[in-house]
């Protein structure tokens, strides 16, 4: 049973706190366990792997999804071509059972995008009516 879950900044209230590059850590009652410092901008989605031990964030201004260990280092980055202005870049991302990364893209166009080991495993226009 999950005990705690991640989150990353959501909003600023300040310019300060704008040029915060973190990952915060809550128990389920929205306490702070820790708080992770990571080097990625514009953060939108986040999750973790099934091992638990690699954070998956997208960063929505570059269309970038990038990977930390627990301690913030990054492992790795990769950008997805979503065919759209900064502004309307990915913004969630998740992980299934079977390790398959979904990210979605914000609007024109919608996308869901599903993801194995970097590669591009499928890609659908989310048409909503």
């Amino acid at each position: 049973m999950t005990t705690s879950i991640s989150v990353g900044i959501i909003g600023f209230s300040s310019p300060e706190e704008a040029k915060l590059k973190k990952i915060f850590e809550l128990d389920i009652s929205g306490n702070l366990i820790r708080s992770i410092d990571i080097n990625a901008e514009d953060l939108e989605g986040i999750t973790l792997s099934l091992t638990e031990d690699t954070i998956f964030v997208v960063e929505e201004s570059d269309s970038k999804i990038s990977s930390f260990n627990l301690t913030g280092m990054k492992i790795n980055s990769f950008t997805k071509n979503v065919g759209t202005i900064s502004s309307n870049g990915l913004e969630g991302i998740a992980i299934d059972n079977s390790g398959y990364l979904y990210v979605v893209n914000e609007k024109s166009p919608r996308y869901l995008i599903k993801i194995l080991n970097e590669v591009e495993v499928s890609r659908k226009e989310i048409i909503i009516m």
